[in-house]
């Protein structure tokens, strides 16, 4: 493979490949019903980052599903660092899709004996640079009217689509999702309010993904001595809200600082979310070697 190649490389059912040569049956459950999961990992400087979270969260969303992966076949850590190895890019995302498999097209599981397929693809992703302040975004507001079990990295991301779509038509960068008046997530990212000093978002009742980034937020609350709530900002209170920011695997954390063409506070990141995203800096430095 030559170095263009290289960067564009996959793994599919046990072989790693150009993406440009990687083929999937069109009986594929994956592109026939969406019946299938995902999960994404951030490498920083060809080190992983809470990648044992994402595993226990694949694993999860697997079993939410019924689908048995052969996991000494499948060993989607050693297969995610070769990845990135032969890549060459140190700073990337490895995205992981295993869906029930290839059968004839009828919507119960087939019968046993389906092998699931198991596909990983490795993505280039910007340097994290240690000195710069919190990225910023501006949103709108969406109805969220997708599915009841988003705790489940399902593949069936239309409705998400069609909400990051919304944002990109309106210019700007993502939309906070509101179900009932209450703020729960992003399209593909998890939310956090700042109301009086706390950190506030919606609570892992099955309706939201328990995002890894999210968990290393609180967890640095925590540690730290911010206050934080598991409790669901109301939508009607995002103009007067203090803060407001959002993370992911590779959004981090972001400040939002536009809502429905508002400015949230002053229109720049706030001390709340400047002192956390710098927590969190530190967190993957010393967790993937970075020098600082």
């Amino acid at each position: 493979m030559n170095a263009m190649s290289e960067r564009e490389i996959g793994y599919l059912d046990g072989q790693y490949l150009p993406r440009s040569q990687a083929r999937v049956s069109v009986e594929d459950r994956g592109f026939l019903f969406a019946d299938g999961v995902y999960d994404v990992v951030r490498y920083y400087a060809g080190r992983p980052f809470t990648l044992a979270a994402h595993l226990e969260r694949f694993r999860k969303s697997l079993a939410s599903v019924r689908i048995e992966l052969d996991w000494k076949q499948h060993d989607l850590e050693r297969i995610s660092t070769e990845l990135v190895r032969r890549s060459g890019l140190a700073d990337a995302q490895v995205y992981w899709q295993v869906t029930r498999g290839t059968a004839p097209r009828k919507h119960p599981f087939p019968k046993p004996g389906v092998q699931p397929t198991v596909l990983a693809l490795v993505y280039p992703e910007p340097r994290l640079d240690l000195a710069a302040p919190a990225r910023t975004m501006r949103a709108i507001t969406r109805p969220d009217v997708r599915w009841k079990h988003c705790a489940i990295k399902s593949i069936s991301l239309l409705p998400n689509i069609l909400d990051t779509q919304a944002a990109v038509d309106a210019g700007v960068d993502t939309a906070i999702l509101v179900r009932d008046g209450l703020v729960t997530e992003c399209p593909s990212r998890s939310v956090f309010v700042v109301e009086r000093g706390t950190l506030l978002t919606y609570p892992l009742d099955g309706t939201v993904l328990d995002s890894i980034t999210r968990r290393v937020v609180l967890e640095l609350a925590r540690e730290h001595g911010i206050p934080a709530r598991e409790e669901a900002p109301r939508a009607e209170r995002l103009p007067s809200a203090d803060e407001a920011f959002v993370v992911g695997t590779t959004t981090e954390i972001t400040a939002i600082v536009e809502i429905d063409a508002r400015a949230v506070s002053t229109g720049t990141p706030g001390p709340i979310t400047q002192r956390i995203h710098r927590l969190f800096v530190e967190r993957v430095a010393r967790e993937c070697g970075l020098a600082r």
